[in-house]
């Protein structure tokens, strides 16, 4: 892709690279791993436990906590690994602080994915007052996996355990890459980068088990891995040799519409013919599929499923397999809904009062979840416009597509922008979670629009740029001033208890630290002077 230089270079890795300002760690130096056996043992028994109290839930779309933890105890454990291959890939494997790694997938990742699967943001659940702000996807899948398991069968229990060892397996290899940050004698960088590369190539190997075994979490499970970056010192033939990340997001997106159809016809292809026998099948508990909880768990995972899809059609040259591209998309539901969701809060908003004292944490959070609502559909109109430049279609069409994308920033400058603006100015007294999440959001929006100007500077397409240039000049200044925000704001977190006798640890880093390795190359190095602020 040829870039402009008078533009910041943008590394076409948008979504892919969401977590990589949110640079946490820890030093591995807690509890060594448990005896397989028994974690084997416990994980089976509190997985059971977990499967019977999930059916049990009849209202709401997350299990009640009263009844069910945050995370299955099967979780919270060690995931179990299959068989190592060598005792130099036990050494690191024994190393790996599993809290420490979940820790850092749920106050990072989670913290800002699921303020976009919340009630505020996901089009499907909005003006649903009994449904989360903010969503958990990951035990958000294990809900939904529960309601469509047969207990009673004791092999799909056992696989049932086998996907959540896969989740955790990739969840420990996503968050790998800061566990170093924050360790007060941090270990050798070959000791973290081998550690590393032992993670990402046991839950490589687990991905094309993970294919085969369809389910909520096997799908979370493929785009996580997507997300994950190539370990430093993995060498070009082995990159090769193994399933690519965008093949993952491909079979993740193919599980979500099989598990949306549920389906029990004959299937076959040229290698196989899938009788779909009643044990093999799909089983929906009556309970849960007349429950409008379970409808809105099903339709929050798919907005999770279509955020990463339309996020692969603009930052790849692919198209979107979920959703509609140049013809058709605007009839779609998703859209419509967005666009009807921004109605609404614009409504809403111009009751609000302007002032920036009456700037709640809570109305920060719902302002922003709006917006990211609506960076969606500009996501989608921008990669609808690359694919009528790719594929050479009429001028009309071009035309069309362009606009499109013209008006959806336009409309978030009149309803997101002044309220995004108030928000800053309150930011001091918000909290750190709404910090992240606003530093997301702007940081994301306003790089897809630099991206347009590539697409656009990309096809020799100069006719069209006069009519953005105040835009783009509004976007290369947000990005800029966006991440001088992350690199002089922190983020604290805390681990979970171990026992009685742990008190846990605490750290605090910087929200943009290794910022230049997020989204995009800059030309300046925004986070190299980064430091650990306090080690508590």
């Amino acid at each position: 892709m040829r870039v402009p230089s008078k533009y910041v270079t943008i590394k076409a890795n948008g979504f892919q690279r969401l977590m990589k300002s949110f640079a946490v760690a820890s030093k591995c130096q807690d509890k060594q791993w448990r005896d397989k056996a028994q974690v084997a043992s416990r994980d089976d028994t509190a997985y059971k436990r977990h499967i019977v109290n999930t059916r049990q839930s009849s209202h709401g779309y997350i299990p009640d906590s009263s009844t069910v933890p945050a995370m299955p105890e099967s979780a919270s454990l060690p995931w179990c690994p299959s068989p190592i291959r060598n005792s130099e890939e036990s050494v690191h494997m024994e190393n790996v602080d599993s809290r420490w790694l979940d820790t850092l997938y749920r106050e990072g990742f989670e913290a800002v994915f699921g303020s976009w699967m919340g009630r505020y943001a996901c089009p499907f659940l909005f003006g649903h007052n009994l449904a989360d702000k903010y969503v958990s996807i990951s035990d958000l899948c294990r809900h939904l996996d529960g309601c469509i398991v047969d207990t009673g069968d004791s092999q799909l229990v056992d696989r049932c355990r086998d996907i959540e060892q896969s989740l955790q397996s990739t969840i420990s290899a996503f968050a790998a890459r800061w566990l170093p940050v924050t360790s007060p004698e941090p270990n050798s960088n070959e000791d973290h980068c081998s550690l590393v590369q032992t993670l990402w190539r046991h839950a490589r190997r687990d991905m094309l088990r993970v294919i085969n075994r369809p389910s909520y979490r096997s799908m979370l499970s493929l785009l996580l891995f997507a997300l994950t970056p190539i370990p430093e010192g993995i060498s070009e033939e082995e990159e090769t040799d193994g399933i690519s990340g965008q093949a993952c997001v491909h079979a993740a997106l193919q599980q979500i519409q099989t598990l949306r159809a549920r389906q029990r016809n004959l299937q076959f292809s040229g290698s196989k013919v899938s009788p779909s026998l009643k044990s093999q099948a799909i089983v929906t508990t009556p309970e849960s599929i007349e429950t409008s909880g379970f409808i809105n768990a099903e339709s929050t995972v798919y907005w999770a499923a279509l955020t990463f899809d339309t996020s692969a059609s603009l930052t790849l040259n692919c198209r979107s397999l979920l959703s509609s591209g140049l013809f058709g998309f605007e009839s779609e539901l998703p859209w419509r809904l967005v666009k009807t969701c921004a109605k609404m809060f614009d409504e809403n908003a111009r009751q609000w009062k302007q002032g920036s004292s009456d700037m709640t944490d809570e109305r920060a959070n719902q302002i922003i979840a709006a917006g990211a609502s609506w960076k969606l559909l500009g996501w989608k109109v921008t990669a609808i416009f690359k694919e009528a430049l790719r594929d050479g279609h009429e001028e009309s069409e071009v035309r069309r597509a362009y606009l499109a994308v013209v008006d959806s920033v336009k409309q978030f400058g009149i309803i997101y922008r002044p309220l995004l603006d108030e928000c800053h100015k309150r930011m001091p007294f918000l909290g750190q979670q709404t910090k992240l999440r606003w530093f997301s959001l702007m940081l994301h929006y306003h790089l897809s629009i630099l991206m347009l100007v590539d697409i656009i500077e990309a096809t020799d397409r100069q006719d069209l740029l006069p009519d953005i240039t105040d835009i783009c000049i509004d976007a290369e200044n947000t990005v800029m001033n966006t991440l001088a925000f992350g690199l002089h704001n922190t983020f604290t977190l805390k681990r979970p208890r171990d026992s009685i006798e742990s008190d846990g640890f605490k750290f605090t880093v910087h929200v943009g630290e290794d910022v230049e390795a997020f989204a995009a190359e800059l030309k300046v190095c925004a986070g190299s002077d980064s430091k650990v602020l306090n080690n508590g």
